[in-house]
């Protein structure tokens, strides 16, 4: 992939490292050198875990046991049940979960170095209450 070439849909400021086609300038402490390498990375990593959300969310939408399943272990506070049950629509990244009686959060976190990438959160609510 080449370098970043800005355009009219993400326009840079001039003088920019980007608008000079250009990543080597100083920074001022405590920034370090522009290196969008990782950035990038971890942008193609999170749209993998995007596909897994969206696939995690399709299955729960569509499958009504499956919904009351999750919500029921969840409010009894039944942690690896949620996980099995969450796991069984088939996604293919660690997941981490904390319920509320409102509802539950999912964190999708790519399978290699977990901490040094990026993390997907998913926040859905089950109660009716504010």
């Amino acid at each position: 992939m080449g370098p970043y070439v800005p355009g009219s849909r993400y326009p840079s400021a001039p003088g920019s490292a980007a608008a000079s086609g250009t990543y080597s300038l100083s920074r001022p402490a405590p920034y370090p050198e522009v290196r969008p390498g990782k950035f990038i990375t971890s942008a193609s990593t999170s749209k993998h875990l995007s596909r897994q959300a969206f696939k995690l969310l399709s299955a729960i939408e569509g499958d009504r046991n499956l919904a009351a399943s999750v919500m029921d272990a969840a409010q009894r506070g039944h942690e690896q049940e949620v996980l099995r049950l969450l796991r069984s629509t088939g996604i293919s990244v660690a997941i981490a979960v904390k319920a509320t009686p409102d509802g539950i959060l999912i964190a999708l976190r790519p399978d290699t170095n977990p901490n040094n990438c990026c993390e997907l959160d998913v926040k859905m609510r089950w109660s009716e209450q504010n």
